[in-house]
């Protein structure tokens, strides 16, 4: 941001990314959770199942209930303390929240590609997505200023959720019949 825009305009970006990485870190404590469970339980189809198809289905509710609320009273929270002062933080707070939903969905598929020692698809992913998350700020801030940099990044987490989908899909047979055989 400091190469395209000014740096009053990169202390409003701080201030509505902080709103978002606060309620990304909260998300991924569902990966720490889970993870020690998905992995004493990789071989457990039943298990692995009730995980995928009834645990995350409840916590992605709430967790999109939750971002919804935090969206919805952002402009509340930033107009009480900070009055008109920061309003454009506000909407970056606000497209990076849409992003945060892709965070939590994805953050269910990463503990268990991490318990199956999936680290080459993890681990090109993101190097790719972040390369993809460079570029697109380079040329979305030179067109939309910090708006652009928000964008970017939303974009990019739904391209990475929906990477960690399609792996999941195709590999959906290897990944429960890995569970049978270990």
């Amino acid at each position: 941001l400091r190469y395209f825009v000014p740096l009053g305009e990169i202390g409003t970006y701080n201030l509505g990314y902080q709103i978002f990485k606060g309620t990304v870190m909260l998300m991924w404590t569902s990966k720490i959770y889970f993870l020690p469970f998905l992995s004493a339980n990789i071989d457990n189809v039943k298990k692995i199942r009730i995980y995928l198809y009834r645990k995350r289905p409840k916590i992605m509710a709430l967790g999109v209930l939750v971002i919804v609320v935090i969206f919805w009273a952002t402009p509340y929270f930033f107009n009480f303390f900070y009055g008109d002062t920061y309003e454009q933080s506000i909407i970056v707070a606000r497209i990076l929240l849409i992003g945060a939903i892709f965070v939590l969905y994805q953050s269910f598929y990463s503990p268990l590609f991490d318990a199956m020692r999936r680290y080459r698809f993890t681990e090109l992913t993101d190097v790719v997505f972040v390369i993809a998350n460079l570029t697109l700020d380079v040329i979305f801030v030179t067109k939309f200023g910090m708006i652009g940099a928000a964008i970017a990044t939303t974009l990019v987490y739904i391209g990475s959720s929906i990477a960690y989908e399609i792996y999941f899909r195709k590999n959906k047979s290897v990944i429960f019949k890995y569970a049978l055989n270990n």
